[in-house]
């Protein structure tokens, strides 16, 4: 084989490796699908109260701030919330993740279930903030196709934050 040949074979080969080993899926349906959300981890910084007033745990975050009616705020999808979480260390990673939940949210709490009431037996038990301080909530902003990490939020169940609603 002559020299020009080799030559030719050996470029055409490297380019060809090149282009197949730089491909990292950056154009991939895979990634452009990934549904919006945000996550971080719950820290409980109290003792945990009886288990027949946590009925429920959920992670919720308004798009309203201060909400006025809760049952209102979800059922008009002006909220958002977690599955319900169990309450059995006191390190809980979470996540809220769906379709369409973009935009900016102002407030985001952890609110329990204390009774059997499910439309009026709830009370915030932790606030995102930046600073430690309840009174200050922080918001997110919820971007499409991303999951914000980093919303972590410290509960405690006998030194309750500001009341909303």
């Amino acid at each position: 084989m002559n020299p020009g040949c080799r030559t030719f074979i050996v470029t055409w080969l490297f380019l060809i490796a090149a282009l197949v080993g730089g491909c990292d899926g950056g154009l991939s349906p895979d990634l452009a699908s990934i549904d919006p959300g945000f996550s971080g981890t719950l820290r409980i910084v109290s003792d945990f109260p009886p288990a027949d007033s946590l009925r429920d745990l959920r992670v919720v975050a308004f798009k309203v701030y201060p909400p006025k009616d809760i049952v209102f705020e979800v059922i008009s999808g002006r909220a958002v919330f977690s599955e319900s979480l169990k309450a059995e260390s006191d390190i809980i990673p979470y996540i809220v993740q769906q379709p369409g939940i973009e935009g900016i949210y102002p407030y985001v709490v952890v609110a329990r279930q204390y009774g059997p009431d499910v439309m009026n037996d709830w009370h915030v038990v932790g606030v995102y903030t930046k600073t430690n301080d309840p009174k200050k909530p922080d918001g997110i902003v919820i971007e499409p196709n991303k999951v914000t990490e980093g919303i972590d939020i410290n509960i405690d169940f006998y030194n309750l934050p500001p009341q909303p609603f």
